[in-house]
């Protein structure tokens, strides 16, 4: 795996080396994304960090599917509202966004 450096400046702004711009498709203008993990931070592309929440999505789906067949009733639209609900508190809190299943 190659490595790469860059120093911060001191407006905290960092320069992503040409190399990665190029092997990613990074663009001036293009919005990059960070990440806490375990193992550090993460950046990621536009694409990635979709790609990431939609696996978020689905981990949540996962749960809360588990968490309904252990109840007696059982049925996807209840799951698709919790879900909708679920989605509308996320808008609301992290971003101010009003949503119809307010």
């Amino acid at each position: 795996m190659q490595r790469f450096s860059s120093s911060v400046q001191q407006k905290g702004q960092v320069t992503i080396p040409q190399a990665i711009r190029d092997a990613f498709d990074i663009k001036p203008g293009d919005e990059v994304y960070f990440r806490r993990s375990p193992q550090g931070i993460l950046i990621t592309t536009e694409k990635l960090e979709r790609l990431l929440r939609f696996d978020e999505t689905l981990d949540e789906l996962s749960r809360l599917l588990v968490e309904r067949e252990q109840e007696e009733e059982f049925s996807l639209d209840v799951v698709f509202d919790e879900i909708r609900e679920r989605r509308a508190e996320i808008l609301r809190e992290k971003y101010g966004v009003d949503t119809p299943y307010d």
